[in-house]
């Protein structure tokens, strides 16, 4: 009887084993390149924003001041070409 009871102990222990390597598995091939690429398509598109953005303020005004940190900032001046 105390055999069959450490035969059951270990195959729910294997078992145990099994699923946690199935689901890591899952987690690094399906889920996280879903995740990352999902991050880096919106991190595209924050990009995109920015920087469309930044060219209307320039389009508009001829200039925008960007702030880098609390004493310093970078002006961007449309360049035009005659």
């Amino acid at each position: 009887m105390k055999e069959k009871n450490n035969q059951k102990t270990i195959i729910w222990i294997l078992s145990g084993i099994i699923v946690l390597l199935a689901l890591f598995i899952a987690y690094f091939f399906i889920l996280n390149p879903t995740i990352e690429k999902f991050a880096t398509k919106n991190k595209i598109e924050g990009y995109n924003f920015a920087v469309s953005n930044i060219l209307n303020s320039v389009n508009m005004n001829g200039f925008v001041e960007i702030p880098i940190s609390e004493n310093q900032s970078v002006i961007l001046v449309q360049y035009l070409d005659n």
